[in-house]
């Protein structure tokens, strides 16, 4: 009993002398990192400020996305200020622009996409001072390596968008927030509200950061006190917006239209957006998870859903511990919370899924994570092997950017040099890559115009006085959520028109390696005028007022033979007449002028059928669907294939017209 009872006391001695020296080297590792501290986090902050320049240049010029043009409205101001009223920047150009202009370092580097990484890495910085009073020092390392050096965040910090600003803007709002409670001043609280303000005229769904914020102030004695002050910046935000609203139809910009356009999908897309919870939870983080996602498990679809919905419970708990332990933070956290929740409603119900728009949320789900992981050993080595991850796949992306380069992963060179050396500063150029032209060949670009025929395209170039068109092969980051709005398809459509009609638009240069073209738009002489009075006779036809249609459309042919939409026209004309052999003939002279519109070889099919030819009828029918296959609407097409067999049923039929938009008609004061 007396040697059982000495082991037993051995043993107890050996356990506190175990834990003792376990919590010795805890607290001594600990202080060592709090020592160096400020080393750690300079040289992260450093680092990633290199990972950033040497990242791929594909999202910081060759940007295919009209979103970059905020960003170009500043760089264009501070190039030529007199060129640009306040209230009129350039015609197509969205209202956000003139915010950015507020940046010095637009204005400051010579190189645009510089700006993007420098509020990259300011946003950076602003973490760790926001978190540095909320976290040990391990864990506020942890939370800034994890946010520098992530994948996503990486990939889109030179980008030429409003994201890396409006992430470095959120971040820096609820630093100045935390401020303010602490020690109130005047140039803190104006801060604030100048910077919630200008994050509100970036994109409508600003509007919540500022809402996040100003509600949870209200809520408080000390917030109450600073929101008078906050009111001033805010007031010259509303002043300006209102003026800008008032000089120029709302929809008109796309502030306006981003706003236009949520209003259709939140009331008749409410199935889709239920669906969309899947997509925010795979986007919440972006923290390299999709490194997993490409390897094969069986139950790929299961495995995503139960791993994000982990992380995101994981970001709960977090938030929890940083409420009980961080009193006076209190108000920040809350903010920090209503902000992601309400961002990420916004975005469920946004009518295009993107990825992108959820790296302003990584930030503060890592706060949370890393708090969750703390004191669990499996917490910790799930984020090293976390932060492993993104350190192999942005160690690839640099060694491509660097010795294995991709001609398409940035801006077209020769193409770019071609324009600069034969085409003057007025040039004005329309192309898929508008954005990267309009930096670096300081050409007035547009990005490409919405038509629905070659003919209208060309008289859209004409009157608009564009000279070039520019294409590169490449697909829309946000192709878009129905076939309206599905760039891809516009493009597309461009790619066969240059292609199908080579003497309305003559190729001067083509780079194989850059896969970029070069075309000179070539317009007859006679073509708008002719144009003009198709216009009219589409028009007239369009208010069954036919006599005078076929007078104008006539007078169409009479100045361009070769007008392909008119004599559609006039073969529909001659339909309605019943004149089903010059009606026939129009229409197979329509297929020769435009060999790549389905229009005129239905209306055949109508025709045939009409005389009894059944088989003839169909062979045009699916004739008109493969060809119309080739622009990307096929199921639209068909459908509406579907609809005209019905009429035929009923020995009823409807003709198939490019009719011209009406905003066309009125422009020629029709």
């Amino acid at each position: 009993m007396i040697f059982e009872t000495g082991t037993e006391s051995n043993m107890e001695s050996r356990r506190k002398r175990i834990k003792t020296n376990s919590i010795t080297e805890k607290h001594e590792t600990k202080t060592w990192i709090a020592r160096h501290f400020k080393i750690i986090f300079y040289a992260i902050v450093v680092c990633a400020g290199t990972l950033y320049f040497f990242l791929d240049p594909q999202y910081k010029t060759g940007i295919y996305n009209d979103d970059a043009l905020y960003v170009i409205t500043a760089h264009d101001f501070w190039n030529t200020p007199s060129a640009h009223p306040l209230l009129e920047i350039k015609p197509d150009f969205p209202l956000p622009g003139l915010p950015m202009l507020l940046i010095p370092v637009v204005h400051a580097t010579k190189h645009i996409g510089r700006a993007a990484v420098i509020a990259s890495v300011c946003s950076v910085f602003m973490l760790g001072l926001l978190i540095r009073r909320w976290l040990s020092p391990g864990q506020t390392l942890a939370v800034v390596a994890l946010y520098a050096f992530d994948p996503m965040v990486a990939r889109f910090s030179g980008i030429i968008m409003p994201d890396p600003f409006y992430r470095f803007m959120a971040i820096a709002s609820f630093l100045l927030m935390e401020k303010s409670l602490q020690k109130p001043t005047l140039l803190k609280t104006l801060g604030l509200g100048f910077v919630l303000g200008w994050g509100s005229l970036i994109r409508p769904e600003g509007v919540v950061l500022l809402l996040s914020v100003a509600g949870v102030l209200v809520l408080i004695r000390r917030g109450r006190k600073l929101l008078p002050v906050m009111l001033v910046p805010l007031l010259g935000w509303l002043i300006f917006i209102f003026m800008w609203f008032h000089a120029r139809r709302s929809d008109g910009t796309e502030y306006g239209s981003d706003l236009a356009a949520l209003l259709p999908y939140w009331r008749h897309h409410v199935v889709e957006a239920i669906s969309f919870p899947f997509v925010w939870f795979r986007a919440f983080l972006g923290t390299g998870w999709n490194i997993l996602l490409r390897l094969p498990f069986p139950l790929f679809s299961c495995f995503t859903a139960v791993m994000y919905a982990f992380l995101l419970v994981g970001s709960g708990v977090g938030f929890w511990r940083l409420w009980k332990k961080q009193e006076a933070s209190r108000p920040v956290l809350l903010s920090i919370a209503v902000f992601c929740l309400s961002f990420s409603l916004v975005h469920i119900f946004w009518h295009v899924a993107d990825a992108r728009y959820f790296i302003l949320l990584v930030p503060f789900a890592l706060i949370f994570l890393v708090t969750t992981s703390d004191g669990n050993v499996w917490g910790k080595i799930a984020l090293v092997a976390v932060l492993m991850v993104c350190a192999n796949e942005n160690g690839h992306a640099i060694y491509q950017s660097l010795w294995a380069p991709n001609p398409m992963n940035a801006h077209p060179k020769h193409s770019i040099s071609w324009l600069k050396e034969n085409t003057s500063p007025s040039t004005k150029l329309i192309s898929n890559i508008a954005p990267t032209l309009d930096l670096y060949t300081k050409r007035p670009t547009s990005s490409l115009l919405n038509a629905m025929s070659v003919d209208a395209l060309e008289y859209l170039l004409a009157t608009r006085k564009f000279e070039y068109l520019v294409l590169r092969a490449g697909t829309a980051t946000d192709p878009g959520a129905a076939s309206t709005d599905n760039v891809n398809m516009v493009w597309e459509r461009y790619r066969r028109w240059v292609q199908h009609y080579p003497d309305r638009f003559a190729c001067v240069l083509y780079d194989q390696p850059e896969m970029t073209g070069i075309y000179h738009v070539v317009v007859d002489p006679h073509f708008v005028s002719a144009y003009q009075k198709f216009i009219l006779a589409a028009h007239d036809g369009e208010n069954k007022q036919y006599q005078r249609a076929f007078v104008e459309v006539n007078q169409c042919l009479a100045q361009d033979p070769h007008l392909g939409s008119a004599t559609n026209l006039l073969g529909a004309l001659y339909f309605m007449a019943n004149d089903m052999k010059s009606a026939e003939a129009m229409f197979l002279k329509t297929t020769e002028l435009l060999p790549d519109s389905p229009n005129a070889v239905v209306n055949l099919a109508s025709i045939y059928n009409r005389q009894g030819k059944t088989s003839e009828a169909l062979q045009c029918l699916n004739k008109g669907l493969s060809i119309n296959a080739l622009n990307g609407d096929a199921a639209e097409f068909k459908e509406k294939v579907q609809n005209l067999r019905k009429l035929w049923e009923r020995n009823d039929c409807e003709l198939f017209i490019d009719f011209p938009h009406p905003s066309l008609y009125n422009e020629i004061g029709g």
